[in-house]
């Protein structure tokens, strides 16, 4: 919701760009990854309340919360900031690591082919799912755990339509036009 009218994360929209739907991972994925950092935040606090008069015992239970404490925000960066921002232009799909971002820019008339894919009996009883963007140039970008890809689909698709479309309506010698 931050980023509907500033940057979020290395995403800025353009001058005269509307963004018209962000989407995030479902919650699902976020709780799924952190079962890990609760199982070593047991751990470690199991290891402190039995050796805790051990140096060595305090020491282990700390190294188990440091390393909870790092899974739990490489999931929640996984959860909050793996954005897809579907504008008027274009869309870019936002992925971010622990240490760095991926972002793929990709433009409406690049996009060969959107493969929604909800397969799997809990993906489709949930509703959420993976969306792959083929382009062009054959790269592939895909975004994970999307809740509802096909109508993320179908609202790429229509974006795309609409840009094709106004496309059509450009006359043709407008090139002639900016060269001269």
């Amino acid at each position: 919701k931050v980023c509907r009218d500033k940057g979020h994360g290395h995403f800025a929209p353009l001058a005269d760009e509307k963004i018209q739907k962000v989407v995030q991972k479902h919650p699902l994925i976020f709780f799924t990854a952190i079962i890990v950092p609760l199982i070593l935040s047991s751990v470690g606090l199991t290891i402190f309340i039995l050796f805790k008069d051990s140096k060595i015992g305090i020491s282990i239970a700390i190294l188990f919360f440091a390393f909870a404490m790092l899974f739990y925000a490489k999931a929640w960066l996984d959860y909050l900031y793996d954005v897809i921002f579907i504008t008027d232009q274009r869309i870019v799909i936002q992925n971010r690591k622990l240490f760095g971002i991926i972002s793929n820019d990709i433009a409406y008339t690049s996009i060969t082919n959107i493969i929604p894919d909800n397969r799997g009996l809990f993906q489709w009883l949930l509703g959420f799912g993976d969306i792959q963007l083929q382009t062009a140039a054959g790269i592939t970008p895909s975004f994970i755990g999307a809740p509802k890809p096909h109508n993320v689909v179908n609202r790429i698709i229509k974006n795309r339509q609409t840009v094709l479309a106004e496309l059509k309506e450009i006359p043709q010698n407008t090139n002639d036009k900016i060269s001269q």
